[in-house]
């Protein structure tokens, strides 16, 4: 079935997000060819942007499930009026293969070679206790309706 899955390069990695976008884009041609998918379309990045800044109201309209978790404040501080990249992948399966790709949510626990494991020192552990954010790098969507959802609140700044 093909997919769409939304990919967010965060503030603390944004002048990083050529490379990591492109480190992604080869990994996913990579498992697309080892599964012989390639008479479909294969995961693609079909759209990207760079947001500046990005308005409070997004970010909270973005993490809107975790509003009333204790992190909530300075996860949203954490993007705000800050740039964050932004990354559309469609294909068969593209939401697990990114899942991956990616890795983790927690750096500490993220897969050798993920693009979590690479580029981020921190843990889950270590945010929560210094009361912050946990540096991870990147957010892709999990779910196809998760899609929908980010893809209504980032829309406006990805080129149709």
């Amino acid at each position: 079935m093909i997919e769409k899955s939304m990919v967010i390069i965060k503030p603390d990695h944004v002048e990083l997000a050529e490379s990591i976008l492109s480190e992604i884009d080869c990994r996913l041609l990579k498992e697309y060819v080892k599964s012989d998918n390639l008479d479909c379309d294969f995961g693609v990045r079909v759209n990207t942007a760079r947001v500046e800044k990005v308005p409070l109201e997004v970010i909270e309209e973005h993490y809107a499930a975790h509003r009333n978790k204790s992190f909530f404040g300075y996860m949203t501080k954490y993007f705000e009026n800050k740039a964050v990249f932004l990354a559309v992948y469609v294909g068969p399966g593209v939401i697990s293969k990114l899942s991956d790709i990616i890795g983790s949510t927690d750096p500490e626990k993220a897969s050798n070679g993920s693009i979590r494991s690479r580029f981020s020192g921190d843990s889950l552990d270590k945010a929560m206790s210094e009361g912050r954010t946990v540096r991870n790098v990147i957010h892709r969507s999990d779910s196809i309706e998760e899609t929908e959802r980010e893809l209504k609140v980032w829309g406006r700044y990805l080129v149709h």
